[in-house]
């Protein structure tokens, strides 16, 4: 999976699973950063918001999910969501996609 193809999954809002397939462990979350060796990714819990640090060397597997988004997500997980990355997707539409995004207005 590229850079752009993860960069665009997550300014759309789309839910993307991380499998270990070693260790049987499955992580379906919303990336909100990445760099050369790392993509950092929240997801929620019983209703509330974790955000974990996955190397990718270690992880054997990327999905993206088709039928699950940010959207779906109750408000609270979206609000806490979207306000840690934020700046990812900022940055994303800026070098990935050559937008300029506009700054949302706050409620």
């Amino acid at each position: 999976m590229s850079s752009k193809q993860l960069a665009y999954a997550a300014t759309t809002g789309r839910r993307i699973t991380f499998d270990f397939l070693s260790s049987g462990r499955t992580i379906q979350g919303y990336l909100v950063g990445m760099d050369d060796f790392h993509w950092l990714v929240s997801y929620a819990v019983l209703g509330e918001v974790e955000t974990v640090l996955l190397h990718k060397g270690a992880v054997d597997m990327v999905t993206l999910t088709g039928s699950r988004t940010l959207a779906d997500e109750e408000p609270g997980v979206q609000v806490a969501i979207e306000a840690t990355g934020q700046p990812f997707f900022d940055f994303c539409e800026r070098t990935y996609f050559g937008k300029n995004p506009t700054p949302k207005e706050s409620h």
